[in-house]
């Protein structure tokens, strides 16, 4: 029978069992003893912090990357099995490839730049109950953290790419095996592939190899009985959907195959209204979006239109409306946004309609449209304050919509970028620094009087990662 679990926060009073197999054991604090969560550039400096989450002031006014620790969740683990057993070290259970430090940095602070709410996040603790089935999938969440915790700095990742290499090596091995654990593979695909631009420094970089790979596990568990899947299955289907979103504007259309199946279509109606950690209650926009990307992407190749398609997405865009009930304000904000730019890109890219008796006059028309719909998305982005961590899923439509801010938007092209400023000292990833340089670029092109998308620009220059 398969191991059930339980992930459940626990009160002040209580303190983690002694017979959690992966436990770690934290130092108690006084109470009179000084607060030591300042961020590392103030403690380099000697200088007290005010720890501002996530930037300090004194970061903010230096221009400086903070880095600060977010604050650990507090957790309580029910993991029959797995947990409930008294072993002197975890790598018993787990094999000699955990690292019960990096480990650690992955569950308590690396997945959080991973999700909206660090408090409902699978990729955390609840990840533990799927490293039995894929022994691996430790040696990609230890690979992550090595790197993060050096602030993705190539020179510094030697522990990064060995485990890497591991995973690799591991995953190709278990893929050969009859029934594979689906799910806990296709997760781990996933974080390979959204963090190979991150891990190599390298803007042209997008994981090609692992999108292909985790296309034809999603397939397999698309496929499966819909009876038999469990909330990690769910879960997995739904990162799958959100990653083919954010790489569909950027990679060459041929390269991805269509996601607008019966099967998929399916699952993800299924799924239309839950929460998903990464996707909100958005996830049927997510999966509108990805259509939209491969289309745009291939205009941009091809210049070949597609009308009456191009009036379904805009329609499904313009009706398509985020649950309200019970719904929290900054989730619909980020939903509000994504449609926006959904919009917003498709204005850009597409342009006027080729049988338009006046394209000037309908380009003017669609121009003030755009305009429109970046400041309205830019209001809706700034109902999610810095201090959110649902900031961490700001970047598409932020880029989107700091592309469209026109010259006499300073003040609001500013914000953008110190939003992109916030987002780097949140994740630690570069591409953040990337996206300002597009930004720049786009605008420069602007005052030239050249109306690219930021899309447009990132291709020229051959880039490819992923901003999500």
């Amino acid at each position: 029978m398969k191991p059930n679990y339980r992930v459940r926060f626990a009160s002040s009073q209580h303190v983690a069992h002694d017979h959690c197999a992966l436990s770690f054991a934290t130092p108690g604090i006084r109470a009179n003893e000084k607060s030591r969560n300042g961020c590392r550039e103030c403690k380099r400096r000697r200088v007290k912090c005010d720890e501002t989450f996530p930037v300090c002031r004194r970061c903010q006014r230096r221009s400086t990357l903070c880095i600060m620790d977010p604050k650990k969740p507090t957790w309580q683990l029910e993991l029959p099995g797995i947990t409930m057993v008294q072993v002197p070290d975890s790598t018993l259970l787990l094999g000699d490839h955990v690292d019960s430090r990096l480990l650690r940095q992955w569950l308590e602070r690396t997945s959080q730049v991973m999700v909206l709410d660090p408090d409902l996040n699978p990729l955390s603790f609840p990840i533990l109950s799927l490293l039995p089935a894929c022994p691996w999938l430790a040696s990609v969440l230890q690979s992550i953290s090595a790197a993060h915790e050096n602030n993705f700095d190539p020179g510094k990742s030697t522990a990064c790419f060995v485990e890497r290499g591991r995973a690799l090596t591991a995953f190709a091995r278990q893929l050969e095996a009859p029934n594979p654990p689906l799910a806990p593979m296709l997760l781990g695909v996933f974080l390979l592939g959204v963090s190979s631009s991150w891990i190599e420094s390298d803007p042209s970089q997008y994981g090609a190899e692992h999108l292909t790979g985790g296309r034809a596990i999603f397939d397999m568990l698309v496929d499966a009985e819909k009876s038999k899947r469990d909330h990690m299955d769910w879960f997995a289907i739904g990162t799958y959907v959100y990653w083919d979103m954010a790489c569909s504007l950027l990679v060459d259309s041929a390269k991805l195959k269509p996601l607008n199946t019966s099967k998929i279509y399916a699952a993800v109606s299924d799924m239309r209204w839950s929460y998903h950690p990464m996707a909100g209650r958005a996830i049927e926009l997510l999966y509108l979006l990805s259509t939209l990307g491969r289309y745009c992407r291939s205009f941009i190749s091809f210049g070949e239109r597609d009308l009456e398609l191009e009036l379904t997405i805009e329609e499904q865009l313009v009706q398509w409306l985020s649950p309200t009930e019970g719904e929290d304000p900054e989730l619909m904000a980020l939903s509000e946004a994504f449609r926006d730019h959904g919009l917003i890109l498709l204005y850009r890219i597409c342009g006027p309609s080729p049988s338009s008796t006046d394209r000037l006059l309908e380009e003017e028309i669609k121009e003030h449209r755009i305009v429109e719909l970046a400041l309205k998305a830019y209001d809706a982005l700034s109902r999610i304050p810095s201090s959110s961590t649902r900031h961490i899923m700001l970047p598409i439509p932020l880029l989107t919509v700091g592309s469209e801010l026109r010259e006499e938007d300073e003040p609001k092209r500013k914000e953008v970028i110190e939003r992109f400023g916030v987002l780097r000292s949140m994740n630690r990833t570069p591409v953040n620094l990337w996206a300002i340089e597009v930004l720049e670029e786009v605008w420069e092109y602007r005052r030239k009087g050249i109306r690219a998308s930021w899309v447009e620009v990132m291709l020229w220059k051959g880039w490819t990662f992923t901003l999500g």
